[in-house]
């Protein structure tokens, strides 16, 4: 059985090397003879004959001699290596392998699994080390040369301090006492059936009630994209970012995250993938359990997935400040130890120290005060670093994440939307479930379903949760409405007026009040409350209901019988409420608390300009309640023009007198911009709203940041109606910056109609594309522009740049004119990230051109052969220079290089001279040598950015790419001319070669270290 735990390190480590795939036949024999050789000497036996098996290789190497080289090898044995085997040991010693660490950490949590099983034939320290040393042995013999696997260990500054919280973990098993291996067995077999029965099934309503139905006969597995940093995490109100690599599937993910948070839209299907999570693992654990060593099974899938629902955990804790994460799992797990917490306890501590359990925190961004929510990640940021063996992962809506971040170690993950063959494939299923119908039916339906909202409302459909709104409303009116309020509003209708009529059910209601302000009235009085908004209670419900009642009716009785029998229609009937404990309701989804808030917000306000500036305008300036504030102006203004007009003119004139922070005035404009999708104007309100917004935007893009061309995108897609009109309007308010004088504005609107990808949007392919509609509504300026910006480039270094950005092309001209200023300056977030990272682009352009490779994955710039030679030649030629003149430190700047980082892991692979086959690649030996020269400068330069990089606990990723570095040192060899660029492109690998195999990496000095 295959181990995936740890991939992600030794693919991050070794780059190319595939750490279990690698397969040399002619060193197979020898190598197995040397791996049986270290193992027998650690268990001080001699070897007999070789048997297979189908564990992982190291632990296939020690049953190899367990088994058939001493005849030990029985189910008590096949058992206990089982266990090891899930437990986070083996990935650890791997890890610790890789970086030369002491593996004495990990033997505490070695010998916590030992000592819960009967007599095994070798000691508990005999075993380890044979375990270590076949998992050593594997790595070197896995990595081509010996050297290379030594500077591996040497260079792992980052990944030591990565299993640092691992190692303390490991070791805290010398503090416990193990449960029996058979209990402790019985007790995760017992708890996984638990968790499976509660996350098996998911309620749908029918026309026949409520239905259960199977997690997998409706869920569609979720696509997950990773986010770079958090600098790349989605801005409030904003969907996913660009991502060139392809979403990663379900399955992957679930066997390879580490510390992850999975960042989405409301009802994007979050909580849906820990639930999913939650099934699959459970069900995987009770499925080995009856066919124990099946190699189909994956180790990493039976690890107990055990999880918090944080508004849960916040409400627990007001009640009692002491509460911890420890005691709601024993909470959720004491059933099943016969409420014996002891136990419980001791089940807990074992399961994690371990790394056999998966952690889950679900809905971080439900804390809705913005201090507990960090308090709250502080406590998941202890709890797993105490546990740092076990995998975690949190979920979050975007909006309000930035605002309360994990550290650097969790990872984050946008979902994606459902795409064209998901949403069919989703509706296919739900109108199955819904209308009970066959297959082929629920097909047919399906196709008419899609053909309504292709227009009106196809991103809509692309959320989970709106799409299943949608398809319930179709499969029961026949019909779609296409505005999102609307949806909200038919859902609720059909649930409270038609629902049971359908089904014979008639509740006698009051005839004189409406059951749409009823529950705008509870959802006022439970949003924003953390206790609230986790459930209430029947009691509750009946004060509440009685209180509104009483406002309504002068009679206190007919006030008790109404609330009565309410209270009786939303325990029992209402589909809007949902019983989730006993006693304890709330609303089904947030969406629909957000809604019935919205609607009691815009009833309450007295009108659109006192809606928003007495009840919207501070939150929108936060970012906060974006889905709240947007609903309430949209139910304000529907269908009603003067409303509108209204509506845009209160905004306006707060964005005119309010003197709101750099940030906070970019959230107003992107909520103003977002509005006008909805809000129905005349031209001239409309083109005074694309004004204001649009020199708002040029101020805040010059001072503050290149974000602010995304409000522009986010107007155009906003009216793409009226697209023709404010297009023309966005081109008529640029030509004047344009053609005037240099200005940090008028750089900002180069820079805009420069911007070849903006506003990110989900593509139908199942890939998240940048959409070009900022450019292609700017083509018409950059063509007038192009001659007098061609003329400012020729005597300015920073128009030069702002040329090359905008029309990318005479870029040799222009370096031949400006020499290294053109492409080295100092970087800030005012400057668009391919100029701060030119000479990068500029080099991958270049060897692209001669590999004569046709993607532009690389960079955007294009060469023919002669100009990718030419430019390769003179910026290496003036790199060389400096180099030698001991000044590299004050042409790189600090700034460049960091805005720059990661692109160096992007670019090695460009820099492989043999394809996947072994095929030698085309290209010209003399400026490939160049062009390696340069690179081998710009990767020098990440290392001396060590320090800063340390200091502020960031990964630049020169690590990764420093075993590929390394991996092709051999072909380039032999490029390497005897001459004066030669001898410094091996100084330069000497030097990283040395920073590499220093173990201490604090006490490393490089060579020509200029500043």
């Amino acid at each position: 059985m295959q181990m995936t735990v740890g991939v992600e390190i030794v693919t991050g480590i070794l780059g190319s090397i595939i750490y279990d795939g690698l397969k040399r036949p002619y060193k197979g024999l020898v190598d197995a003879v040397a791996r049986r050789k270290n193992i027998n000497r650690a268990l001080g036996t001699q070897p007999d004959l070789i048997s297979k098996s189908n564990a992982n290789p190291a632990i296939q190497d020690i049953i190899k001699v367990i088994g058939n080289d001493n005849g030990l090898y029985d189910t008590n044995v096949a058992t206990f290596l089982e266990e090891v085997e899930r437990s986070a040991i083996p990935d650890a010693l791997k890890q610790f392998a890789l970086c030369g660490h002491d593996s004495s950490a990990v033997f505490p949590a070695f010998d916590l699994i030992y000592k819960s099983y009967d007599l095994l034939p070798f000691s508990s320290k005999a075993l380890f080390e044979a375990l270590f040393v076949a998992i050593s042995t594997r790595l070197e013999q896995a990595v081509e040369e010996k050297v290379l696997f030594e500077a591996f260990k040497a260079h792992s500054g980052d990944l030591a301090s990565r299993i640092d919280a691992l190692s303390a973990c490991l070791r805290n098993a010398g503090s416990l006492y193990p449960l029996p291996a058979s209990q402790f067995a019985d007790l995760r077999i017992k708890i996984a059936k638990g968790v499976e029965n509660g996350n098996r099934q998911i309620n749908v309503e029918t026309t026949q009630g409520t239905r259960k139905v199977n997690i997998l006969k409706l869920v569609i597995p979720a696509r997950l994209n990773a986010v770079g940093s958090k600098a790349d995490i989605p801005s409030p109100h904003r969907d996913y970012p660009y991502s060139k690599q392809q979403s990663t599937g379900y399955v992957p993910f679930r066997r390879a995250f580490n510390r992850a948070v999975i960042l989405g839209d409301p009802g994007g299907g979050k909580s849906t993938l820990t639930q999913l999570l939650c099934y699959d693992l459970a069900s995987q654990i009770g499925l080995e359990s009856t066919t124990p060593r099946h190699p189909l099974f994956d180790s990493r899938d039976l690890c107990l997935p055990l999880k918090v629902v944080l508004r849960t955990l916040e409400k627990r804790q007001q009640q009692n400040p002491s509460y911890s994460i420890f005691d709601y799992f024993i909470d959720e797990i004491k059933v099943y130890c016969d409420n014996n917490e002891d136990i419980a306890s001791q089940f807990l501590k074992q399961l994690f120290t371990l790394g056999e359990g998966i952690l889950l925190f679900d809905g971080l961004d439900e804390i809705l005060d913005i201090g507990s929510r960090r308090a709250m990640a502080g406590l998941i940021e202890q709890f797993t670093h105490a546990y740092a063996s076990c995998p975690s992962l949190v979920t979050s809506r975007i909006v309000g994440y930035r605002d309360a971040p994990l550290s650097e170690e969790f990872q984050a993950f946008t979902l994606s939307r459902f795409n064209t063959d998901e949403v069919r494939k989703f509706s296919e299923l739900l109108i199955r479930a819904v209308a009970g119908v066959t297959l082929a039916e629920a097909k047919k339906k399906a196709v008419e379903f899609l053909r309504q909202t292709e227009a009106a409302a196809g991103d809509l459909r692309e959320n989970p949760l709106l799409l299943g709104l949608m398809v319930y409303i179709f499969n029961a009116r026949g019909e779609v409405p296409s505005n999102r309020p609307e949806i909200y509003k038919e859902c609720s209708l059909l649930m409270f007026e038609k629902w049971d009529q359908r089904r014979g059910i008639i509740f006698q209601f009051p005839a004189d009040f409406d059951l749409l302000d009823l529950f705008g009235y509870l959802a006022a009085e439970i949003f924003g409350n953390a206790e609230t908004e986790d459930g209430v209670s029947e009691s509750w419900l009946s004060d509440r209901l009685r209180s509104f009642f009483n406002m309504w009716y002068e009679d206190r009785a007919r006030s008790v019988a109404a609330a009565k029998v309410l209270v009786e229609f939303i325990t029992g009937r209402a589909w809007v409420m949902c019983e989730i404990g006993p006693g304890v309701f709330k609303f089904t989804h947030r969406t629909f608390l957000e809604y019935f808030f919205a609607r009691r917000l815009e009833e309450e306000a007295g009108g659109v300009a006192p809606l928003i500036q007495s009840r919207l305008i501070s939150k929108v300036v936060d970012a906060q309640w974006d889905v709240v504030s947007h609903l309430a102006v949209q139910i304000a203004t529907f269908r009603s023009g003067p409303k509108s007009v209204q509506a845009l003119d209160a905004l306006l004139k707060y964005g005119l007198d309010a003197r709101n922070e750099p940030k906070q005035e970019l959230n107003f404009l992107t909520f103003v911009a977002r509005a006008l999708e909805y809000l129905t104007v005349p031209e001239s309100t409309l083109r005074e709203a694309v004004d204001f917004i649009f020199s708002r935007v040029v101020h805040l893009g010059s001072v503050f940041n290149l974000e602010a061309i995304e409000v522009i995108h986010d107007v155009l897609n906003s009216c793409s109606r009226r697209h023709g009109y404010v297009g023309t309007r966005l081109v008529q308010l640029a030509k004047p910056i344009l053609h005037g004088t240099s200005s940090p504005a008028r750089s900002f609107t180069l820079y805009m109609i420069g911007a070849r990808n903006s506003g990110y949007r989900s593509q139908r392919s199942g890939f998240y594309a940048p959409s070009a509609l900022v450019w292609e509504t700017f083509e018409r300026s950059r063509i007038e522009t192009k001659k007098d910006q061609w003329e400012r480039a020729k005597i300015d270094a920073v128009e030069a740049r702002s040329y090359i950005y905008v029309y990318n092309d005479n870029i040799v001209e222009l370096y031949e004119r400006f020499k290294l200023p053109l492409v080295f300056m100092f970087s800030s977030s005012l400057v668009p990230f391919t100029i701060g990272a030119l000479p990068y682009f500029i080099v991958a352009a270049a060897v692209s051109a001669l590999q004569k490779r046709s993607d532009r994955n690389y960079s955007e710039f294009s060469f023919n052969r002669e100009q990718a030679s030419a430019i390769l030649s003179m910026l290496s030629e003036d790199l060389l220079r400096i180099w030698q003149e001991d000044r590299l430190g004050e042409v790189i700047t600090d700034s460049q290089i960091w805005r720059a980082h990661g692109l160096i892991d992007e670019m090695m692979g460009l820099f492989h001279l043999k394809d996947a086959s072994g095929k030698k690649i085309r290209h010209d030996d003399e400026a490939m040598a160049k062009a390696f020269f340069i690179y081998i400068i710009l990767f020098w330069s990440e290392l001396r950015m060590e320090k800063l990089v340390e200091r502020n606990r960031v990964n630049i990723g020169s690590d990764r790419a420093a075993s590929h570095l390394l991996s092709i040192l051999v072909d380039y060899s032999a490029l390497l001319d005897k001459n004066e660029m030669g001898k410094a492109t091996r100084e330069l690998l000497d030097a990283i070669s040395a920073s590499l195999t220093d173990k201490n990496r604090k006490k490393r000095t490089l060579p020509k270290a200029g500043a």
